[in-house]
This record gives C-alpha cells, structure tokens and sequence, in this order.
C-alpha cells in the first residue's frame, strides 16, 4: 500500500536525519546527531528557541482577554465595539452566535452584510497584525516559536524572525559571536524576511508597520546589533504579509492583505509605485520568477495575478473556491505550483512565451492550470494522517526537490522533480520531527553544493537542516555512515528506500 506515493512512512518515535542515495536515515532523537553527515552540515549554526523566549509568548494576548466578561446590553455591546474598532466590529458582534440577546432577524442581516464585505475585500481592523498574517499562513501562534526564515544567498547565514519581535542572524557555529540581533521600536508581528540580491548585507523586514531594511556587517569585528538603515511605509499599507526583491535587487515588492494595491519599491531612494487593481481584496502572497519576468500576487480572495514586469500588466486567474494558500517558481521561471486553502492537491501554471504571459497577443490558446499531484488525507497504520490541505510550498533552487507541509498533519512529504516537456513527479522522503512537534517553517538553502538543503523551524523552538545528497556525494557518505552509526547506536538508525524495507 502506498500513501501519497510512498511505499514505507517514517517508523514512530524515530526523527528523519537525511537522505542519500534514495535511502532515508532515521535515528532516535538522542542519537540525531550523526557523524555520517557532520562534514556537510558542521558548520551550520544551532538555532533553538530559549525558555526565556518562549514565555514572550504571552505578548500576543488580547488585552480584552484578562478581564473578567461582564453582562452588558446588546446596544452597549454594538455601541462600544463601533467606537473602538468601526462599523465591521459591530456587525461582527451582531452576527456572532455567542451574542444571544440579538434577535434573529439582525443577526442573519449582520452575516449578509458582512458576505457582502468579504466579497469586496474588507476587513475588519481587529484582524489586523500578527492575527491576521498568522490565520493566512495557518500558524497556531500559541505553538509557533518561529515566524519566518530566510537564507542569505550566498553564504551560511540564516535570519530567523522570534515571536519577541526581534529577528537574528545566524552565521557560521564557528563564530558564535557574530550574530547580531534586529530589532527596533517600530518593528512589531515580523511576518517574512528577504535578503537583498547581490548585496549580501542588507535584510528585508516585513511587519505590521511596514519594511525595515537592515544592514548586516559581516566578520568578526562586527557589532552584535545590526544598523536600521531606513523604513519603507505607506499610509494603509500594512501589515505587511509577503517581500520579495527582484532577482536584481534593484526593486522590493510588497503586499498586505489590507491593502489592494501592490507596492514595488526602489529602496535607494525611497520612492514606491503603487500597481492598483479592483477586484479580489488585498493582497496576501507575492512570488517573483527568478528569471524577473513575472510576479505572482494572490488576493484574499478567488483571485490571483500574474505581472509581466515590463510593463506591469497582470493576467487575472481564480480558484474554485478558498484562496491560494503557498505558490512557488521553478527554476526557469515558467513554471508555477500552488495549492489552495480548500483543495487537498498541487496544481501547476506553465508559462511557454518568454516575452509576455498575454496569450492572446501572440496568438497561442488559452491554457488553465493543470492538477499535478492529489494529496487527500490517507490514514497511516499508526492511526496518523498524512497529507490534506497544504500550509506551505519549498521548491529548491534547481527545481529537483519539491517539499509540501500540511495543516493538520506533522510529517512533511518531499518529492522529486523534473521540468522537461512537462513537470515529472515521484516521491523522494517523509520527514518526522520530535514526538508532539509540528512543522511551523520550511524553506531550502540556496547555495547547497551537495544537493538540496531543507531547513525547518518545528514548534518545540529548534531549527533542523535536513540534507538530501545527490548520488555523487551520496556513495561517498552513505555506506561508511551507516556502519559507523550502526556500530555506534548499537541498531538504533534505521533506513529505507523508495521501493525497499528497512535496514536496522
């Protein structure tokens, strides 16, 4: 029997390690650190959330929440929520189940009027910041340590944005002093970070204020503060939910699901063009092709756009139903995938023209996206759940190795890819993490010689950089790893490939 492809699933108490050669490895958690794999990942920083940290977490509480309710009139209730958060809080409140006093023909009014908003793409303010962004990524933030990651293009740094508001960047384990920490007044709910191309010291911060650009000095002599070098805002553009530098680094492009229009950025100097559209609401993902020819926008709503960057002209695309939840580029930047919020499946979006996504301008037909791959829940014999809906989309920067995390499900599904006369996939690895852990973060390295690197933030606070070999490296390490870990775990490793059992 196999589960979204996959002939075997992770054994239950064991934490994925790596995979090399088409052989995954697995430990117990007190044997992960493996000395098969030390020479490739050595000099990765450790990054693990301190209990200090943890506790902040009590930051994020309503303050309405540490009073006690009192019973109140139901024209008291409408009138104070329209004073403190506007008209939307009241019908929120006349609408709401838990408002029993409200007679039934107010409330079924209330849930009309406030369809009608969704579908013109307003929001209520109360859902601003870091609730908001977090219901769009599907974070429990009473689980989530780790708000976003992001990998310096060039070089092993990693910037890792803390539920605390500050964000630090991580270098080399080999110099544990450098490692400066960001963080400023304004900076507040850090939802995505971007490195700037071609840079390699200024970091994009994208908050519930705006964007803060930071410059980053690299070497031992550095301070253990970065320097804020400027904040890019825009009067209701905020919070922001997505940053993405152009594959030059010369422009940023910016989007907030409050906010319908589209910013890009010249950060030199400060000045922004706004790209204004109607219909769908503010805007919640932003992706730009590595090649720079198109950006990828996607509404809170139906809709999603894909600009052509020339002129800046956009070809509209809904989904069935929901929204897109994760989309990501192929290396060649003709290639989508994305998945939606309300189907278990991946789709793709080809893009065959290199001069315009316009079809009808060179006379080619009208294309739609095609479903590539079904990821319905399967029950596991261990009573788990594989698969569902997707939470988060990492395609490496070779297009070799397509990771998908799920919303309800704690084991991250890894997948090969190849772009050639169409998009080919087959099942690579299942990765498990601690007992109870849940994935919160995914993305790969850059600059991995060695294959692909995922690195993910799971809920207990800790980041893992799980390494998949290509098979050059992987004839080197694999067979005298194994042994080594065999002799020294006394039969606690075990592996297993795509189409074979388990060694142990």
């Amino acid at each position: 029997m196999t589960y979204l492809g996959f002939s075997e699933i992770p054994p239950e108490g064991y934490i994925s390690l790596y995979e090399a050669g088409g052989k995954t490895q697995y430990s117990l958690p007190e044997n992960a650190q493996y000395d098969g794999i030390a020479k490739f990942v050595s000099c990765y920083p450790h990054v693990n959330v301190t209990h200090e940290l943890m506790r902040a977490a009590a930051r994020y509480e309503e303050s309405s929440d540490v009073f006690i309710p009192s019973h109140t009139t139901l024209l008291k209730k409408l009138v104070h929520g329209w004073y403190e958060q506007g008209f939307l809080e009241a019908l929120h409140i006349a609408a709401s189940p838990a408002t029993v006093d409200a007679p039934q023909w107010l409330q079924t009014a209330a849930r009309w009027a406030l369809s009608f908003t969704r579908l013109l793409g307003i929001h209520r303010q109360r859902e601003s910041g870091t609730r908001l962004v977090a219901s769009l990524t599907q974070k429990d933030l009473d689980k989530c340590c780790i708000n976003a990651m992001a990998w310096h293009p060039y070089t092993v740094r990693l910037a890792v944005a803390f539920w605390d508001d500050t964000v630090r960047v991580f270098g080399e384990s080999s110099n544990r002093q450098n490692r400066p920490v960001l963080k400023c007044k304004g900076q507040h709910f850090v939802s995505c970070l971007a490195w700037r191309p071609l840079s390699g010291q200024e970091l994009a911060v994208g908050c519930e204020s705006g964007i803060f650009l930071w410059y980053v000095e690299s070497g031992t002599a550095s301070s253990s503060y970065g320097r804020c070098v400027r904040q890019l805002a825009r009067r209701g553009h905020s919070p922001v939910s997505a940053l993405e530098w152009s594959p030059a680094g010369d422009l940023l492009l910016s989007v907030s699901p409050l906010d319908t229009g589209v910013y890009v950025w010249d950060p030199d100097t400060e000045r922004s063009t706004c790209l204004r559209h109607v219909a769908g609401g503010g805007s919640c993902l932003a992706a730009w092709s590595p090649n720079g020819q198109r950006v990828f926008t996607s509404t809170m709503g139906l809709v999603f756009r894909v600009w052509e960057t020339k002129r800046w002209k956009f070809e509209r695309w809904t989904v069935q139903s929901g929204r897109v939840q994760s989309a990501c580029w192929g290396a060649d930047g003709h290639l989508l995938l994305f998945a939606t919020t309300e189907e278990p499946c991946l789709y793709s979006l080809a893009f065959f023209n290199n001069q315009t996504v316009f079809r009808e301008e060179v006379g080619l037909p009208a294309v739609t996206a095609q479903r590539v791959l079904d990821l319905t829940a399967t029950e596991l014999p261990t009573g788990e759940r594989l698969g569902g809906l997707v939470s988060s989309l990492a395609w490496d920067h070779t297009s070799r190795y397509l990771a998908i995390m799920f919303k309800s499900c704690n084991i991250i599904a890894v997948y090969r890819t190849r772009v050639d006369h169409g998009l080919h996939i087959l099942p690579c690895c299942l990765i498990r993490g601690r007992a109870g852990e849940t994935p919160s973060n995914i993305c790969f390295q850059p600059n991995f010689k060695e294959g692909a690197l995922l690195t993910i933030a799971w809920s207990g606070g800790y980041v893992q950089y799980f390494p998949i070999m290509t098979r050059d490296f992987a004839s080197d390490v694999y067979p005298r790893a194994l042994s080594e870990s065999l002799a020294s775990s006394r039969g606690h490793v075990s592996s297993w490939s795509a189409g074979g059992s388990f060694i142990s």
